[in-house]
């Protein structure tokens, strides 16, 4: 509202000051003011430094000191100066001058009632400005020279009265207008509650809303925009209308003239309806928000043509932002969906296939068209109904969860196996998700992988086999070896005996005996190192079919007439290197396995034939590796084996024959000596059809470096030579003396490396030194060396119970070495020292 009365700032000094004054003339004065009032901060920033501006705590307070002369002047506003000045009645009090500050003095009214706001307005605009005027001089005086006399007093009494007058008058008024508005508002409570419902929504959806309304004219171009709308955009609010052309600073360009031409055709069609269009606004920042604006023409010109049209700018730029970012995302999934190369299909709930990629045409072999829905896909890809219906009960459930709303199956995924067009089974794994009320299947195929699992299960079984072979050959080589001891003592000892016997004595009878049994104890040992892969060999180069051929009649004679002998060797040479009597023992022991398996009559066919095997192969079969190989089948039609079976028959001492029947060596060497040659062997057999045995040896392909041992009958004699045996065994050491000296040798025994190495340094005359291999203190290939040292020339070799393989892979004895294997025979270390000595 506009003020009715402005009152002037004065500066009230003494009745001593007969002058008209200003701030200038104020200059070294002590002049008083209430603190904190406007006025204060009026006089400290006009002071610079003129005049001592001293605070008191209120008006009359400051009157008074300037009455008894404790200041020199006071400044404060008239109206008030002028009602303490009667109600205390301070006297000598006068007004000098004014500030050039004023107040102007309105009445405010409440928001509540807006019409007594409209009404107060009318009684004053109803003072004509010369009355007022009249009233301000003759109440309120300004008068510079003018004495606070009795009659100024009475003066400002009547101005209160006048101000007492007024208020009281509006007071009436604004009863008076109240009772005719509650009138006037009776019959219209019910639109007053409904609009103040929508108020209320409408204010609420204007907080939680980013709109911003506007007000445009569009005959006269103008326009108005709400705080808001400033706000919405950043921009400090403008309180004033606007030319419409002034929008199209705020509007993206490229949506100018689509926006104006919206407006403008709303406007030319009568502003029938509502108007609506999207756009973008430049916000404070630069950047372009998108909007929608909704408006509707309220007024109308005499032409029909809109005047005034109201409504509001929506922000809607993260709702766009996200359509435009979910276009892309299903864009995006749909090329990913289509390029995948993971097969995938999309099904609605009910069963609908809405669309398959690429991937999984391929991988099934049928289209959309081929399975329109799951109805025609579970038949063609789980042709087994049974398993088909565990399918469909899966699925059913799945179905049942995502009905209810269940999100935890989002990731479910299920193995299973299926059939595609082609007629290939498969295995993959199913998973789901659920998308937009869909569901999303995708089929990993892990046909492949489930073979490497069951041909690395398979590879593991061969190689747990192979290391429990292994382990029981590393047995049955240290029993061998301990064996040996024991025999070689019996044997040497047996033949010194029956050397000082007659052959009709009874006691030679009894040693040959002895000898007869410990030559077959010995037998078994060789069986036991040749399972280990560590009986010492003489391996000979030689056409495996003209072997067989030469052993048929008498493998023929050995398995009997009630079975037949099949024999049908390869075309070309089957040349293997091997030691002759270890492949004599693998047909005979093959052969008699068969045998055995056949309970009346039955048929054992052999057969040979030159195979290659690349790396592929070699990969899942880890006992072989490339190269050609001769292999020798040997089958039967006997009652063959089971599983469990046919995983121990190469265990030592296992067999499936009666007590008394079998030793349990026979397969168990076998196996030994073909691994021992770098060779492999498989098995097929199942109960009631028989077995077949395959065994790969290494095609020869180099030149032969089999040599065969002496084989003369005749046990040679000794000249007389100086030969040092050096053993830590006693009863050994004994033995082989005694041997040595029946053979017409000069034995010198040694029972340590220490000794020998003594007795080698003391005897110029020794003309060989035997050793054994394992030794307290120094092994037999460091004291051969020690030895070699003093006597370069001396000729030596070796002995031993261990297998060939414990002393070479420990690097004890240099391969090729010379040595002799216990048990030896009187005729086994004569020949070995002869051919040595010669």
């Amino acid at each position: 509202m506009k003020p009715y009365y402005v009152v002037p700032v004065v500066i009230i000094t003494s009745g001593n000051v007969k002058d008209k004054i200003g701030l200038n003339e104020l200059r070294g004065w002590r002049v008083g003011t209430v603190t904190g009032y406007a006025v204060e901060e009026y006089l400290i920033e006009n002071n610079a430094n003129r005049f001592h501006l001293i605070g008191v705590n209120s008006v009359p307070e400051g009157l008074r000191k300037v009455s008894s002369g404790e200041i020199d002047a006071f400044v404060e506003n008239l109206g008030i100066t002028s009602y303490y000045i009667e109600k205390e009645g301070i006297p000598n009090l006068r007004i000098a001058g004014d500030v050039g500050y004023k107040y102007a003095v309105t009445i405010g009214v409440s928001r509540k009632y807006p019409l007594l706001a409209s009404s107060v307005d009318k009684a004053l605009n109803s003072i004509s400005r010369d009355e007022l005027d009249d009233i301000i001089n003759k109440w309120i005086s300004s008068g510079i020279n003018r004495w606070l006399d009795l009659s100024t007093v009475r003066a400002l009494k009547v101005i209160s009265l006048f101000i007492l007058l007024l208020i009281s008058g509006l007071i009436i008024i604004t009863i008076f207008l109240k009772r005719k508005l509650n009138r006037e508002l009776d019959h219209l409570r019910h639109v007053k509650s409904r609009l103040s419902e929508k108020s209320e929504l409408l204010q609420l959806i204007t907080e939680v809303t980013p709109i911003g309304a506007w007000d445009f004219n569009p005959v006269k171009g103008t326009g108005y925009l709400e705080d808001q709308w400033y706000i919405m955009f950043g921009y400090e609010p403008i309180h004033m209308e606007i030319k419409l052309d002034e929008m199209d600073n705020y509007i993206c360009p490229d949506d100018l003239e689509s926006s104006r031409n919206e407006l403008m055709n709303y406007v030319r069609s009568g502003g029938k309806g509502l108007y609506e269009s999207k756009l973008r606004i430049r916000n404070s920042e630069g950047k372009y928000c998108w909007v929608l604006a909704r408006g509707r023409a309220v007024e109308w010109d005499a032409n029909g043509i809109p005047k005034r049209v109201i409504g509001m700018h929506i922000n809607i730029h993260d709702l766009i932002t996200a359509e435009e970012n979910l276009k892309i995302s299903e864009e995006r999934f749909r090329s990913l969906f289509m390029r995948s190369p993971i097969p995938l299909a999309n099904v609605t709930v009910d069963g609908k296939i809405l669309e398959v990629n690429e991937g999984l045409t391929k991988f099934l072999g049928y289209t959309l068209d081929d399975i329109p829905d799951l109805d025609h896909l579970w038949p063609v890809i789980y042709p087994d109904a049974e398993y088909r219906e565990k399918v469909l009960s899966d699925w059913g459930n799945l179905i049942r969860q995502v009905i209810a709303g269940n999100t935890d199956i989002e990731q479910k995924r299920n193995e299973y196996r299926i059939r595609c067009k082609d007629g290939t089974d498969r295995v993959t794994v199913i998973f789901t998700n659920i998308i937009s009320g869909t569901i999303l299947l995708g089929f990993l195929d892990i046909t492949d992988r489930r073979r490497a699992e069951e041909e690395k299960h398979h590879l593991q079984e061969q190689l747990f086999q192979s290391q429990r072979l292994e382990s029981m050959g590393i047995l049955a080589g240290g029993i061998a070896h301990d064996f040996n001891n024991m025999l070689g003592i019996i044997i040497g000892y047996a033949e010194l005996a029956m050397t000082e016997l007659t052959s009709g004595n009874s006691l030679y009878d009894y040693f040959e005996q002895i000898l007869d049994a410990a030559r077959k104890s010995a037998n078994l040992t060789r069986q036991l190192l040749t399972f280990a892969r560590s009986q010492s060999t003489s391996p000979e180069l030689f056409n495996m079919n003209e072997l067989i051929d030469s052993m048929l009649k008498m493998l023929q004679r050995l398995i009997g007439e009630n079975i037949k002998l099949s024999w049908s060797p390869s075309s070309n040479p089957c040349m293997v290197e091997i030691d002759r009597s270890q492949f004599e023992q693998i047909l005979m022991n093959l052969c008699v396995n068969s045998k055995d398996a056949i309970r009346d009559v039955g048929k054992i066919s052999i057969h040979t034939e030159e195979i290659f095997f690349d790396e592929t192969y070699s990969l899942s079969h880890s006992e072989s590796a490339p190269g050609h190989y001769i292999l020798l089948s040997i089958s039967d039609t006997g009652c063959g084996m089971d599983a469990k079976t046919k995983k121990h028959i190469f265990d030592p001492f296992f067999t499936t024959k009666g007590q008394g029947k079998g030793t349990g060596l026979g397969l168990s060497t076998v196996y030994g000596i073909i691994k021992q040659n770098m060779g492999f062997i498989n098995v097929y057999s199942e109960p009631g059809k028989g077995s077949v045995f395959n065994i790969y040896i290494p095609r020869f392909s180099g030149e032969s470096k089999g040599a065969l041992l002496n084989t003369d009958d005749d046990i040679p004699k000794g000249r007389g030579e100086v030969i040092l045996i050096v053993e830590d065994d006693p009863a050994h050491l004994s033995m082989i003396t005694r041997m040595l000296g029946n053979l017409g040798y000069s034995v010198v025994s040694a029972n340590s490396p220490a000794s020998a190495i003594k007795i080698m340094k003391e005897n110029n005359e020794i003309d060989m030194f035997i050793t054994d291999v394992i030794m307290p203190e120094m092994n037999g290939g460091d004291l051969a060396a020690r030895l070699l040292e003093i006597r370069p020339s001396v000729k030596y070799f070796f002995m031993s119970g261990y297998t060939p393989d414990i002393y070479l892979d420990n690097e004890l004895l240099e391969e090729g070495a010379a040595i002799l294997q216990k048990p030896f025979s009187l005729r086994n270390i004569a020949q070995k020292i002869r051919k040595m000595l010669d």
